[in-house]
């Protein structure tokens, strides 16, 4: 957790920024346990591989180091957690799921115990970890540890090489390869609430009580279609430390209409998200908790930049307004685009321009999809529409369509085997 100067200070945007979300999963967490009362439990699939009785619970320190040797023997295993993301700047881990092909066991990860050896195992090459969804899962390895994971396989990136949409939830994947029923869900619940009900017991052992049998099963899959490699290699992204580092850039570049933005502009945008960053670690809240996405946006059009135009910003909250707009406006003051770029002016695109850049984007995205389509991968996992933009808009600043395909991920790795000759071959007009 972010260390905070004053704790006072602190509270006070707990209270500010937490109090909507916390009331928000507390009837979820009610409403859920009152329809699975009421709803019928589905029996667990009889299979060799999938273990038929209710969890183990770890809740000592001994207890944990047992439970990680008998993991290491096993050779591969299972993992998920439960946590609550929404009031800190760090999720808050509260349970901490794992199987192998004979049992099921939840850590209660809120105990007095140190889970350093837990993540140390899945930082063991040696060790296969299968997920489901798992960069967030996957995270506390690289902080805690600054390591990256070992070898992981995740079956939402191995849904998407059988034809299965991505991202597919685990209940439609087991459902779907399987032929299994999870039962109700539950992933929004009061996890942090002590003792766990046999509800969210149940729920959370279904995590990870599938995936060795799924794991198995898809592998086999995708080596008689010879995808297995594609798959291994787009999970190699989960042991690049990037995966977990947050960049200004990075953020920037998944902001809707970030992309249209001139150079200046996005200067000031990557300020913006370097200040929120360091702002939510000082108050240990979730970043976009503290001030969203579309506000960022909107505070880098401001013209003038003054204190007085960041306070009418509508939808800004009034803590940040009132106590942290100086902030804001240094920020965007000292805001200066990177060496050798060219200036405001000269990297501003006409509306006649823009319009072009989405129109070809558009065009290649449609020859993305055709080509997915054959072989039957599905296109959210190759490319999106907002990525393909972003391509075009820099052929524009550069002029140089093949540099700008070989530099991104596009021209590189699997996919660019799988789109090396529609991107070569079909280049937009300048």
């Amino acid at each position: 957790m972010a260390d905070r100067n004053d704790s006072s200070r602190g509270s006070h945007n707990k209270r500010t920024w937490r109090s909507y979300r916390q009331r928000h999963r507390q009837r979820s967490h009610a409403q859920a346990h009152a329809e699975a009362r009421q709803a019928s439990i589905p029996p667990v699939l009889e299979h060799p591989m999938v273990p038929q009785a209710p969890p183990d619970t770890v809740e000592t320190q001994a207890d944990l180091l047992a439970l990680v040797d008998s993991l290491r023997t096993a050779g591969r295993f299972a993992y998920d957690s439960e946590f609550i993301g929404e009031e800190t700047y760090y999720p808050r881990f509260c349970v901490i799921q794992v199987a192998t092909t004979e049992k099921v066991t939840l850590i209660d990860a809120l105990a007095e115990i140190d889970l350093t050896p837990f993540w140390e195992l899945i930082a063991d090459e040696g060790v296969p970890t299968i997920v489901h969804a798992g960069q967030q899962d996957l995270e506390p390895v690289y902080r805690i540890l600054d390591r990256t994971p070992g070898e992981i396989f995740d079956t939402q990136i191995a849904a998407a090489f059988l034809g299965l949409n991505y991202p597919c939830g685990l209940s439609k994947l087991v459902e779907s390869l399987l032929d299994a029923d999870l039962g109700p869900g539950l992933k929004f619940s009061q996890w942090d609430e002590r003792p766990l009900s046999d509800v969210q017991k149940h729920y959370a052992a279904n995590d990870v009580r599938y995936l060795p049998l799924l794991h198995e099963s898809m592998v086999e899959q995708l080596t008689k279609i010879g995808r297995l490699e594609w798959v291994r290699e787009e999970n190699e992204q989960f042991s690049h430390p990037a995966t977990y580092q947050v960049t200004p850039a990075g953020q920037r570049l998944r902001m809707r209409g970030a992309g249209m933005l001139d150079t200046l502009r996005r200067a000031r945008l990557e300020a913006l998200v370097q200040w929120r960053d360091g702002a939510a670690r000082e108050f240990d809240v979730p970043p976009r908790s503290l001030v969203k996405d579309a506000l960022l946006l909107e505070l880098t059009r401001l013209k003038p930049i003054t204190l007085e135009a960041i306070r009418r910003v509508r939808g800004l909250p009034r803590p940040v307004k009132g106590r942290l707009g100086e902030a804001i406006l240094r920020a965007l003051e000292e805001a200066r685009p990177e060496t050798g770029q060219a200036d405001d002016g000269a990297r501003r695109l006409t509306r006649r321009e823009i319009e072009a850049t989405r129109e070809q984007a558009d065009v290649i995205w449609q020859r993305v999809r055709a080509r997915c389509d054959d072989d039957r991968i599905d296109p959210a996992i190759v490319t999106s529409k907002r990525e393909l933009t972003h391509l075009v808009r820099r052929f524009r600043e550069r002029g140089d369509w093949g540099a700008c395909v070989a530099e991104s991920r596009l021209g590189r790795g699997w996919r660019g085997e799988l789109l090396g000759d529609i991107l070569r071959d079909h280049p937009p007009a300048a």
